[in-house]
């Protein structure tokens, strides 16, 4: 048969169709529905403690933070559309010409969120303009999108002090879960100081360095949580072991009008705020009324307390009680820089809330930086997983019974997707039947 032939018959078979389609009209009109998930929360938190200030490697102009600073740009800059992202660190604390603070006046080096999740191609103006006047970030200009702020952000924190983790872990909790404002209430002008934006009400007017933390006019955190599909995550990042520089691992002694913090052998290694008081006490919320007992020295580091159980029991229980449904947040964990060795590596990995998959040598959701590319790659990676998880699912759709549309056919059409970072995912429409076995309905491919 020519080519001619095989068209013509082509054209009748066609025309056949349609013809009995329209008489008899007995074709399914099948549906297939895709949701589509509200952008994910991803939250970072960086180490800024005084080690950043050390060189990448040795003979190096670069500073860790520096290369750190870099990897957040170049990143943020590639970052998919689709997605929050806000930013806190950890390191600078309270004290007053080198003297020690009362412990309700000291941050303990953990600050608030200094921005807001956030979507990374919205206008940045509108969230910090109001509190301009008043705040310690840099003024955008008009036109500047999230993406490109937070690295403006970022570029102006400078290293000092400890490693906190476990805390700052917690402030972020209280975050996402819309609880009190705990370690950064501070003024918006300070580092440590929580960002109007982040919290309901007035500006915190507090000085921490000339008055005390009150609970009890603390605001409430603006959770970035508005969805009950909403992922959420944390990314920390940490170039040593934990610290903590709480009050009751020093010595205090008075020399004439001034109390000055004598050095012990404890200093900065005992846990820290979390574990020592808070945990347990209701009134400090979702985390403090929630986990139970915790390991004293996690991977041998007493400073570390409570951190692992805390990251699990975000990760497994409802961090978001006005929001329907079970509101979790996910951790990953980045051990940058030279100063993370076995033990340190081993406790970063115990924080990590991702599924491991069990075919995979190292554990998923943990990474190993020593250098701009290696960091870059794990922020980059951290990104991908993120968005990844929070794709457009399909779901299930039935054929209608055209006899008198009250029913169901047997038939069910499956849209199965290989989930991907792109706009385009390969897959395919499988269609199962519905069958009786030994009186129990199955589906039959």
């Amino acid at each position: 048969m020519n080519n001619k032939k095989i068209k013509h018959a082509l054209n009748m078979a066609l025309a056949f169709s349609i013809v009995s389609l329209q008489s008899i009209a007995t074709a399914d009109d099948t549906d297939v529905f895709l949701t589509k998930k509200p952008k994910p929360n991803l939250m970072f938190i960086m180490d800024m403690s005084g080690s950043m200030g050390f060189e990448i490697e040795p003979g190096s102009p670069l500073s860790r933070a520096d290369v750190m600073k870099d990897a957040v740009k170049s990143v943020l800059k590639l970052a998919p559309d689709e997605l929050n992202i806000g930013v806190m660190s950890y390191g600078p604390g309270v004290t007053s010409g080198g003297y020690a603070m009362p412990e309700n006046q000291r941050s303990h080096g953990v600050h608030g969120v200094a921005f807001p999740a956030t979507g990374v191609n919205e206008l940045a103006w509108p969230v910090v303009g109001s509190s301009a006047a008043i705040d310690n970030l840099p003024n955008p200009s008009s036109t500047v999108v999230v993406r490109q702020y937070l690295s403006e952000i970022v570029d102006q924190w400078q290293p000092s002090g400890g490693t906190p983790i476990v805390d700052s872990l917690v402030e972020a909790s209280r975050y996402f879960a819309g609880d009190k404002v705990i370690f950064g209430q501070d003024i918006p002008s300070s580092y440590r100081g929580t960002h109007p934006s982040t919290h309901e009400g007035s500006p915190i007017t507090l000085d921490l360095t000339k008055t005390s933390r009150n609970p009890s006019i603390a605001p409430d955190y603006k959770s970035p949580i508005t969805d009950r599909c909403q992922e959420n995550y944390i990314a920390l990042l940490s170039d040593g072991s934990p610290s903590n520089y709480y009050l009751n691992q020093t010595k205090i002694v008075r020399s004439g009008w001034n109390y000055y913090r004598v050095v012990t052998s404890e200093w900065g290694k005992g846990p820290g705020a979390f574990a020592s008081y808070m945990k347990g006490d209701g009134t400090y919320g979702t985390l403090a009324s929630g986990v139970g007992s915790c390991e004293s020295t996690p991977s041998g580091f007493k400073a570390g307390r409570c951190g692992p159980e805390i990251t699990q029991y975000m990760a497994t229980q409802d961090m978001n009680k006005d929001i329907p449904g079970e509101q979790n947040i996910k951790v990953f964990t980045v051990g940058y820089g030279a100063g993370i060795d076995v033990d340190t590596q081993n406790y970063l990995k115990s924080l990590v809330s991702i599924e491991d998959k069990p075919d995979t040598p190292e554990r998923d959701g943990y990474y190993s930086a020593g250098d701009a590319e290696s960091l870059s790659k794990a922020f980059s990676d951290i990104i991908e997983m993120v968005t990844e998880s929070a794709s457009t699912m399909g779901s299930p759709s039935y054929s209608v019974n055209v006899q008198n549309g009250l029913e169901h056919d047997d038939a069910t059409y499956v849209p199965l997707f290989s989930k991907a970072s792109g706009v385009r995912w390969s897959g395919n429409l499988k269609k199962f039947k519905l069958v009786s076995n030994n009186g129990v309905k199955v589906l039959q491919g």
